[in-house]
């Protein structure tokens, strides 16, 4: 774990509608030590390609993808697996958060 880390968690399956808004709203709070944990929950649509062509250089983002559905709980325990933050913050791939949510 590292100290004062906030890890928000993500499971998307199918949210290409979304999925960007979503993770910009994390991206953009006022609390600036976040990384954001996504579990691609084997999407048949464009979720994938749009979080990799986006995120994959971003630091912040860490991009999991499961290559068929496990359904929403399996995701979000693999992306809680693979955060490293003090304090997580669940997030539905089809919301977002008010900028200083943290």
């Amino acid at each position: 774990m590292n100290g004062d880390l906030v890890s928000f968690i993500i499971a998307a399956y199918n949210e290409e509608d979304f999925i960007i808004e979503c993770v910009e709203s994390c991206l953009n709070q006022t609390y600036k030590n976040i990384e954001i944990v996504i579990t691609d929950d084997g999407s048949t649509d464009s979720t994938w390609s749009l979080l990799k062509n986006n995120y994959s250089a971003n630091n912040k983002v860490k991009l999991l993808r499961f290559h068929k559905n496990q359904k929403k709980i399996a995701a979000f325990n693999n992306s809680f697996r693979h955060a490293n933050g003090e304090f997580v913050a669940i997030m539905g791939a089809d919301d977002i958060n008010y900028f200083d949510r943290l």
